[in-house]
């Protein structure tokens, strides 16, 4: 079970088999990763579709002890569908696989080589 306190989710759920991209009128689903914090500031998850930034985001939760105790990336899935009964958007994160990967220097080496000072974005080079 997933710790959902301040997650920002209506839904968090772990799963085997991640759902696919998919976009229509009343559903988008975008793959990723998705990167948590935990520690004195909750139980945070924040989505990437890249796993650069994802990586970038952990490391500097770690940087800021003591308040941060454990951090981790996922493969992930954010999706975001309308439900009429509620009028509005329910938006689930779907957890998949667990990488060691986001912990790894050369990811956020990757990360900083993609970043452009005029943008918000990340953007890796072999993509501009």
């Amino acid at each position: 079970m997933v710790d959902e306190s301040s997650s920002g989710y209506d839904r968090i759920v772990e799963v085997e088999k991640l759902p696919r991209r998919h976009t229509s009128d009343g559903r988008v689903c975008v793959t990723g990763y998705a990167a948590n914090i935990a520690g004195r500031v909750g139980n945070l998850w924040v989505f990437f579709t890249d796993l650069e930034p994802a990586a970038a985001f952990i490391r500097a939760g770690r940087m800021s002890a003591p308040d941060i105790s454990s951090v981790g990336v996922h493969r992930a899935a954010r999706e975001v569908k309308f439900v009429e009964s509620r009028m509005g958007d329910e938006v689930t994160l779907y957890l998949g696989e667990y990488l060691q990967a986001g912990r790894n220097e050369e990811t956020v080496r990757r990360w900083l080589r993609g970043v452009h000072p005029a943008s918000s974005s990340y953007l890796p080079p072999e993509r501009r």
